[in-house]
């Protein structure tokens, strides 16, 4: 792990916490002197997921280019126990970044997931998909995204 990789005191990388927060120039300095998009956080939040649930979709799209893994699935309960001003999850563990775009109702961030081939039909550990994350939190926009997937898939 080089120094771009350090991990704080509170075990996240200064990647995890710029994608967090929607720093993209932050992020692509990070990326372009080497820091890793694989680097998970104590309960395995990578930065892709702090993308996801902050509704960065530039910042998601780019770690996506760079390889972030779009299945990933992390062993958190509650992103923000890490990160103020975060989504409050309250999901059990294995969620997908998927999963944490259609809870945030961030649109763009689900449909970019999508095209770059997120498996809608993944369940974290409450067996739950990402759709039905959308439904049960209310997240309308994220829902119709999905929606509008699924009825292409179809014809």
């Amino acid at each position: 792990m080089g120094e771009v990789d350090t991990v704080d005191s509170n075990g996240l990388t200064p990647l995890m916490w710029a994608s967090a927060y929607g720093q993209m120039p932050t992020v692509q300095l990070l990326l372009r002197h080497g820091a890793k998009t694989e680097n998970t956080g104590p309960d395995g939040e990578s930065p892709l997921h702090l993308a996801a649930a902050g509704g960065h979709h530039d910042v998601l799209r780019l770690l996506l280019s760079e390889g972030a893994s779009v299945n990933r699935a992390d062993d958190v309960c509650c992103l923000n126990c890490r990160i103020e001003n975060s989504i409050d999850l309250d999901l059990d563990n294995g969620n997908t970044a998927l999963m944490y775009a259609a809870y945030g109702d961030h649109p763009h961030c689900v449909n970019e997931l999508l095209l770059r081939g997120a498996d809608l039909t993944m369940v974290n550990l409450n067996g739950d998909t990402a759709f039905g994350v959308a439904v049960g939190r209310g997240s309308k926009l994220a829902q119709s995204v999905i929606e509008k997937y699924l009825i292409m898939l179809l014809t």
